[in-house]
Formats: structure tokens, sequence, C-alpha cells
């Protein structure tokens, strides 16, 4: 009953505070409070979220549906910010809602674009894609020149991700000539920057370094020397791509003053390393280590600077809390004493004077409890973020642990294929010196048919060398974490008529049929260079390891399920144990075998794989090998 009746003064309290207010100031100071939000910098999302949490409470207390719309916009484009994509979202298609009910057109083009920027912080590009084009289309409605260049330098980063550089560029140069017509030097450095970026993907390195120098020296103008560093960053990866690493060391050394000017540990960091990286390509592994431990260091530094600042943070809003619930007791003992002045007016004294007692005890009572509450809740988050930062710990502990690992199996690879190419290279390379030797010591006293049989000798010799180099720059190749595939229709039977002509001379030599007669055309959606590769490794051993006078059978099939290539031979076969490594999808490379057969073997599966694809190696009753690759169907090859 106390509680109740407290409630109720409370709520009159309230209502005599409102009349006294004036609603038109109210509400053009609620516009003036959110320019100045908008405008100045965020730093605490949990300070951003208060100010506009009691910014819509005033906005919805006088039913100021533009506040409303303004202020959920923000909240939505703070939550992406600060990663909670789920509330994020919620809000900023709620606020889209708002602007669709009261025709606000330049407010649902600015909320379709914070959605696109939501979508791609997420990494969902083509919905990042959608919602970028829809705000365009909209801004471009209103003739909205500003709003358009915006999106346009938002759409450039999304076509670039998605390696459309045609329409990046497109983009980019479009928000460029407005900015430029604007003489808005700022983003103009921003957007050359863009464009550097993407002509750098192209490989064209001469424009890349014009509009990243341009961008530099409109960085400097301005002093925006925070993103200068990521200029001067980019333009030394150009000068590393076209080696010319004296240039790229100078920008980076460059890009390092800066990062240390402006007291970024993340600069720093990502400048040592890509410093690390120059220097691994010079071979010069002393400095290359020295400049990974310093980026490696600030890693750490970073990580043990944030944590402290947490903490900081959680003492001064402790504190603050405090301080508020202090003055919150303060402000509800004055209602009370003003509320016993009006109820001795009212009621008899006796009345009013045991009502107050009864009161004063409620509060205090209930003070404590909901104190007790805070302060609980207090902890458990206080808690619950040490855990949280013990577990990144952990996780970064055991990142440094894979990366130790990975770099000792990289250097036990790199020793074995030193001692391969050594042994594989020495016996063609002493064939060649030999035959050639013979020619020239005796070239006057050879006949032709002898001088034809040297060269046929030297040509055999020379065809192991080229077949090794190919299955080294292709595993090479298959080691790279950005290998991409290039899918398009390829006709099998040409490519197989064209590998089995490549190989022809030397199967004549070891008098060895090769049997293809496909019934019918078989194309498949595939990457041609790859399937090629996987096609003249397999029929290459076939050729090599086949004795004399057998033959080698090469059938194609193909249904709704999948396209099938089988390749048999008359051959040694597989040892076992190589057999069951290859087919093993969860084995990296082969072990014991690494020689140009078994790399080429192995790349020809990580191949197939990123083909979307299976290899099945087999032996024949001891009497050959045979080598089934299946890939996805294609509906080109339908009926």
């Amino acid at each position: 009953m106390m509680r109740i009746l407290m409630f109720f003064c409370f709520i009159l309290f309230q209502i005599n505070l409102l009349k006294s207010q004036v609603d038109t100031a109210y509400l053009k100071l609620i516009d003036k409070l959110f320019d100045n939000y908008y405008n100045a910098p965020q730093n605490n999302m949990d300070s951003e979220l208060t100010y506009l949490d009691s910014a819509l409470k005033i906005a919805k207390t006088h039913n100021y549906t533009i506040g409303i719309t303004n202020v959920t916009r923000e909240k939505g484009y703070v939550f992406s910010e600060n990663g909670n994509y789920v509330k994020a979202m919620q809000l900023l298609f709620e606020a889209l809602k708002l602007d669709d009910k009261t025709n606000n057109n330049k407010g649902i083009a600015s909320d379709l674009n914070l959605i696109g920027q939501s979508y791609h912080q997420q990494e969902k590009l083509d919905d990042a894609l959608t919602y970028f084009i829809k705000s365009r289309d909209k801004f471009t409605g209103l003739n909205d020149e500003n709003g358009v260049a915006m999106v346009n330098g938002n759409l450039g980063m999304v076509y670039r991700e998605i390696n459309k550089f045609e329409q990046a560029l497109k983009c980019y140069f479009f928000s460029r000539e407005y900015y430029l017509k604007q003489k808005d030097e700022i983003n103009i450095s921003l957007l050359e920057n863009n464009i550097g970026n993407v002509y750098k993907d192209l490989k064209q390195y001469d424009k890349a370094l014009k509009y990243f120098t341009s961008a530099k020296e409109g960085k400097i103008k301005n002093k925006k020397y925070f993103s200068l560093v990521t200029t001067l960053s980019n333009i030394g990866d150009v000068y590393v791509e076209q080696k010319n690493y004296n240039n790229a060391i100078k920008y980076y050394n460059e890009a390092l003053v800066f990062a240390q000017s402006q007291n970024s540990l993340m600069l720093q960091k990502d400048v040592y390393l890509d410093m690390s990286v120059l220097y691994s390509k010079q071979a010069n592994y002393k400095k290359a280590y020295e400049t990974f431990k310093k980026s490696t260091l600030l890693k750490d530094s970073i990580i043990s600077d944030k944590y402290n600042n947490d903490i900081a943070e959680l003492k001064v809003k402790y504190e603050s809390d405090k301080k508020e619930n202090e003055n919150k007791v303060l402000v509800k003992d004055n209602e009370l004493q003003s509320e016993k002045i009006k109820n001795e007016k009212k009621q008899k004294l006796l009345f009013a004077a045991l009502s107050i007692i009864i009161m004063l005890v409620g509060v205090f009572v209930f003070i404590q409890y909901r104190t007790k509450q805070i302060l609980n809740k207090q902890l458990e988050q206080i808690n619950k973020q040490i855990k949280n930062q013990n577990n990144t710990l952990k996780i970064l502990n055991k990142d440094l642990i894979d990366s130790e690992e990975k770099l000792t199996l990289s250097n036990i690879t790199k020793d074995q294929l030193i001692s391969m190419l050594s042994h594989d290279l020495f016996n063609p390379v002493t064939s060649l010196i030999n035959y050639t030797n013979l020619i020239l010591t005796s070239g006057n006293n050879k006949s032709n048919e002898e001088l034809l049989d040297a060269l046929i000798k030297i040509n055999r010799a020379v065809v192991p060398l080229k077949d090794l180099l190919d299955n080294m720059l292709q595993w090479a190749r298959s080691q790279r974490n950005n290998l991409q595939v290039n899918f398009e229709e390829v006709n099998l039977n040409a490519v197989i008529f064209e590998i089995i002509s490549l190989y022809q001379p030397v199967a004549n030599f070891k008098q060895i049929k090769i049997i293809y007669n496909p019934v019918t055309e078989v194309i498949a959606n595939t990457d041609r260079l790859m399937i090629s590769f996987i096609l003249r490794n397999i029929i290459n051993n076939a050729v090599k390891f086949s004795p004399k006078e057998k033959e080698i059978n090469i059938e194609t099939t193909n249904n709704k399920n999948s396209i099938v290539v089988d390749i048999k031979d008359e051959g040694i076969g597989f040892k076992n144990e190589i057999v069951n490594q290859l087919n093993n999808s969860l084995t990296k490379d082969l072990k014991g075998e690494l020689n140009a057969s078994g790399i080429g073997l192995s790349v020809s599966r990580r191949f197939i794989e990123l083909l979307n694809g299976k290899i099945e190696f087999k032996n024949v009753n001891e009497t050959g090998a045979e080598v089934i690759i299946s890939l996805p169907p294609n509906r080109a090859n339908r009926v």
C-alpha cells in the first residue's frame, strides 16, 4: 500500500513538471541537441546510448516523430559500429518504417545506406550491394548530389571486394568528381586512396602510384596524419610488388614516423608487419624476424592497454553511478519533505507524522535492496568481462603456437624441396652435359642417325625437367591462401585430345597405345588451367611408368550426377601407402614421396577439391594404376 502511495506521488510530481515546460521550445532543443551529438566525436558506446536514450525519451514524451526517427536511426548506427548487428538491423529497419510512414524520402535514403553499411560490416556483400543501390537511387531521385557521392563511395568498396573493379572505379570517380566541384579535399584524398587500391589489385602499378601520391599530398595538406599512414603503406606495397625494395622501405619508414606521431600502436603494428614481409622477400630473415617481433609486441601491448582501459572505465562508471544514486536519494528526500508539508495542511498532524515515518522506512529499505542488486549486477559484469579477457588471451596464445608450428612446417618443407630439387635436377642435367659434350667432341665423326639419337636422348632428359618445373610452379600456386578459381565451360574432349597429342611422341617411342574414343561431347563448368594440369599430370605419369608395348585407356562418361574421367594404364601402379595418402582428404601433402610426380599428384588433389570434384587412385590387380576423376554435372550436357 505504501509503495503504491509513493508511486502516485511521483506521478503527480512528473505531471506538474511537464506542465511547467513549453512544448515548442522543447522540440527545438531536441533538434539542436541531436545535431550537436551527430557532429561531436564519440568514444564510448555506453555514453552514446545513454545520451540517445535520453533524447528518445524526451522525443516520445512530446510525440516528436522526426526526433524519434533520427534517434532510432542513430542508435542503429552505434550498435552496428560496435558489432551488435542483430540490434542494429532491428533499429535501422524500425527507422525505415517510420520514415516510410511519414514520406521522409531523405530519411529513407539515409536508412537504406546505413542498412547497407551494416550488411557490409557483416560481410554480407550481396545484401549490402542491394541496399546501397536502393539508397543511391533514392538520393538520385531527390537530386541530392552529396548523398549520391557518399553512397557511391560505399558501393565502390563492395564492388572492389567482389572483384568488379570496373564498377568500383566508376563509383569512385563519380564521387571524386563531385567532391572536386565542392573543393572537399579531405574526401578527395580518401577516394584517391581507394582508387589507388583498385589499380593495385589490377596490377596497374603506375596508376596506383599516381592516385596514392595525390592522396598523400592531400592528407599532408589537411593534416590527416592518421589516415596518411595507410596511404604511405599502400605506396610501399606497390613498390614491393614492383620489387623496388629501396623505395618500399623508404615509404614504410615514413609511415612508421607518422604512426608514432599519432601514438597509434595499431598503425605501428601494421607497418612493422609490412616491413617483415618486405625483408622476407629480400631473404633478409634477420630484419624480417626483428620487425615481426616488434609487430607482435605491439599487438600484445594493444591487448594489455585495452584491458587496463576497460578496468579504468568500469571504475569511473561505478563511481558515477554511485554519485548518481546519492543524488537520487537527495532528490527523493526533498520530494518527501515537500509532500509532508502539503499533508500537514490537509490532514491531522498525527496521521501525517505516521505516514512520513512509514514512507521513510519504506524508502530506506527499497534503496538498500536496490543498491545491493545494482552492486551484485556490476560485480557479475566485471567478472564476466575478466573471464572473456582470459578466454581471448588463451585464443591469442593458441594462435601464436599455431603460427610457430606453421613456420616450423614451412622450414621442413623448404629443406625437403631443396633436397628433392638437388636430386631430381642432377641426373637430367648430367645427361644433358654428357650428351652435349659427346656431340661437341666427336660431332664430325658422327653420322646423322647417331646425332639424331643423341638429340632424342637430350630431349628425353629435358622433358622431366619441364615436368618438374611445371609441378613446382603449380605446387607453389596451390600453397597460396588467395588462390582463385575461374569457372567456365570447358570441352573436356578437346582438352584430353590436346594432352594426348603432347605425350604421343614419348608414347610412340615406347610403343604405347593411348586409346580414347569419346562417344559424346562432354562440357564441364570448371577451371581450364586447373583441369588441364590434373589431366596432363595423370596422363604423363601413365606414359612415364608404363613399360613398352602397353595400353593406356581413357574414358569419359556424363550423367545427371557427375562427369567422370577414368584413366587406366598397365604400368607399375602405386605404392599402397601412397594410395592411402592420396585418397585421404585430411592429408595435406605426400610424406616420403617429395619428388616431381609426388608433388604433381598432391597438387592435382588440391586443385580437384577447389573444383568441387573428387579424385580416386587405385591399383588394378597389380597390373597397373587407375585414376578416377569426378566433376560436378553441367547443364550444358543435358538434353
